[in-house]
């Protein structure tokens, strides 16, 4: 891969990216806060430097920034950066299309998203193994990107669409990760209440159901138990009575069920159909 990355973040997932991409011998210049404030560091004069070059120098430059710094981000970057059609801008957030990077491609900038499917709780480049990447951008965007994904270890897979598209794959991220942290806590605070060590009675099922629900992807109404599923409204009514001293954890149950007797019921429908 001869393209010359720029990343711009320091944090869980620029920390990430910088050591994989170090370790896979790639031309790579990390960038944190300090030299983003100074309009005299290395980074600018170096990125004007790519935009002036001839013919285009595969200059591609990752925005690993928390979501509210990419506007300001940009707004430096179009202040140092030539009228140029020679540089690729990507950023890393899943909850936005390219449109954020629009100052960019008015400069003549190519721009684009490169996020990875993934939770980061810690800088860690095992996080990166065999992962999904979301990119969206021209095919010439993909194609700058598609041996840095490759060089990654990742699956690209390539987003279209509109903003709320892109809303909804990023709430899918929150889905997948996020609420399963919600919904473990609320059986942490089940258990703790009875007095027993939730790592002692938790993660022998909780590791089995992420094991069948992850070997039945496409049936999930196979893999689903208990009560709701199968229509206990008796025993359903004694967890809700049960849980009435924790009404938070209470709320969460009664809208899980509800979804659950509702999948079920679709696809009582959808047997009964065919």
């Amino acid at each position: 891969m001869n393209s010359s990355i720029v990343l711009i973040g320091q944090g869980r997932v620029g920390a990430s990216l910088a050591q994989h991409l170090e370790r896979s011998q790639i031309s790579i210049e990390v960038a944190g806060r300090q030299e983003l404030r100074d309009p005299h560091s290395a980074l600018w004069k170096n990125i004007s430097h790519a935009g002036a070059q001839e013919p285009y120098c595969g200059t591609l430059i990752v925005l690993a920034v928390p979501d509210g710094e990419i506007p300001h981000v940009v707004e430096r970057l179009t202040t140092c950066i030539a009228h140029s059609h020679r540089i690729v801008v990507v950023h890393t957030a899943g909850a936005h299309t390219e449109s954020i990077l629009e100052p960019l491609r008015a400069i003549g900038c190519s721009v684009g998203t490169m996020h990875p499917f993934q939770t980061f709780p810690t800088c860690d480049t095992a996080l990166l193994r065999d992962i999904p990447w979301g990119v969206r951008g021209s095919e010439f965007v993909v194609d700058i990107v598609t041996p840095v994904v490759a060089a990654l270890g990742g699956k690209l897979i390539h987003l279209r669409g509109t903003e709320e598209d892109q809303a909804l794959y990023h709430a899918t991220a929150v889905m997948a990760s996020n609420f399963q942290h919600v919904l473990y806590h609320c059986a942490k605070e089940m258990a703790s209440r009875l007095g027993i060590a939730p790592e002692e009675l938790l993660p022998p099922i909780v590791n089995t159901t992420a094991a069948i629900a992850m070997k039945n992807v496409h049936d999930t109404h196979a893999t689903i138990t208990g009560p709701a599923a199968r229509g206990d409204t008796e025993t359903l009514e004694k967890h809700r009575q049960a849980l009435s001293v924790l009404p938070d954890v209470q709320n969460v149950y009664n809208a899980m069920t509800q979804y659950i007797e509702a999948l079920m019921h679709q696809n009582d429908k959808d047997s009964n159909d065919s």
